[in-house]
């Protein structure tokens, strides 16, 4: 519905004035005025309550766009996403995964092709250096949960102890 629309306008649709409003989003469920919904199987994600992340918290990590999607956008709508949930927020913004090997548009997949596509896709940049415990993950729409799982499993990978996802929508 209008969550869809939202996010397709902006992703797509060149409408970057919505990074705001899709920054809102995201922020609300930082700090706990979203409630969280149940995931695809009825379980619960990180909390069954409102929560506000912002007290365990050390940064946040938004998910990056691919260079394919950077050209044909000509920006990074998770970057300018990011930076308003970090002033949102007041949590700091690390700047610290990349794609790892080019994947395929995860829209076209089907759920187990989306998973497959995404192992490994992501690693941490070269400059890193030890990664705070507590990383909030920040990304717009939660289809099946490949893209955050690869870019979390990275995030632990590189000395994260807990990554907790947060999104704009969900779809599935």
């Amino acid at each position: 519905g209008v969550a869809k629309e939202l996010i397709l306008d902006y992703k797509d649709g060149n409408e970057v004035r919505l990074d705001a409003l899709v920054a809102e989003l995201i922020s609300g469920a930082i700090s706990g005025v979203v409630h969280p919904s149940p995931g695809v199987d009825g379980t619960r994600f990180a909390h069954d309550r409102p929560f506000d992340l912002r007290c365990w918290a050390d940064a946040l990590v938004a998910i990056p766009t691919s260079a394919a999607a950077r050209r044909r956008r000509g920006y990074d709508h998770m970057e300018r996403v990011a930076r308003h949930c970090a002033r949102s927020t007041g949590l700091p913004l690390l700047p610290v995964l990349r794609h790892a090997r080019t994947v395929a548009d995860q829209r076209t997949l089907g759920a187990r092709e989306r998973k497959l596509n995404r192992q490994g896709s992501f690693e941490l940049a070269e400059d890193v250096g030890h990664l705070p415990p507590h990383i909030v993950l920040v990304d717009d729409v939660f289809t099946t949960g490949a893209t955050t799982s690869a870019a979390a499993a990275a995030l632990v990978a590189g000395g994260a102890r807990e990554v907790v996802v947060t999104v704009a929508a969900r779809v599935w």
